[in-house]
């Protein structure tokens, strides 16, 4: 008799674990519905087919040591501070070309003291937030995203007054508005950007 009521018992566990189961998968087709391809009985039982998209593997970074994998961790939370920044920048650089075509020359000064004046108003506040070495960050990113160098930015869109102006600012916080970006000089920057676009679908 006991040996029949722990047969019963474990039958009721692997029934109960196979209701919990379908639960699951039913749960999934729902979140994941958006992605739904198929779905065909096949031998009384339900076949469902998902495209769940390009999925990316990263490998660890291969740190040569304690002291570069602490700068990682720095550079990985900085960069998540400060990678979607330099996104906002690309797409105002990209609307702010495209607003000047439309002026051809004529009012293009007015134009960009509103803009100077836009843009402080909306980011400012996002900027001074950022502490020295995530600035000095952002800087490098700008050179990397849009091809110029932001004092190159700033002595084309406003004047080289500026520009200097600017420079001499970034330089009591040891910044360097003219500093170039080249890729193959930082490959942990380049790795956690590839990673980053990765997990939010760029």
């Amino acid at each position: 008799m006991r040996l029949i009521k722990f047969k019963l018992i474990l039958f009721c566990c692997k029934h109960m674990k196979l209701i919990i189961a379908r639960y699951i998968i039913l749960a999934l087709i729902f979140y994941l519905k958006g992605n739904l391809l198929s779905a065909q009985e096949i031998n009384d039982s339900l076949l469902v087919s998902f495209d769940l998209g390009e999925i990316v593997v990263f490998e660890e970074y291969p740190y040569k040591n304690q002291k570069e994998e602490n700068e990682f961790k720095q550079l990985e939370e900085d960069l998540y501070v400060v990678y979607p920044l330099v996104q906002i920048v690309r797409k105002e650089y990209a609307r702010i070309n495209k607003d000047l075509s439309l002026y051809h020359g004529t009012n293009d000064k007015e134009f960009m003291k509103w803009y100077e004046n836009y843009a402080k108003d909306n980011y400012m506040q996002y900027l001074s937030d950022l502490n020295p070495r995530q600035g000095r960050l952002f800087l490098k990113l700008i050179s990397r995203e849009l091809n110029y160098t932001p004092y190159e930015l700033i002595k084309e869109y406003r004047n080289g007054f500026r520009a200097v102006l600017w420079q001499g600012a970034a330089r009591f916080f040891l910044a360097n508005l003219k500093i170039e970006y080249d890729k193959e000089e930082y490959p942990m920057i380049e790795y956690l950007i590839k990673k980053f676009d990765a997990e939010n679908g760029v």
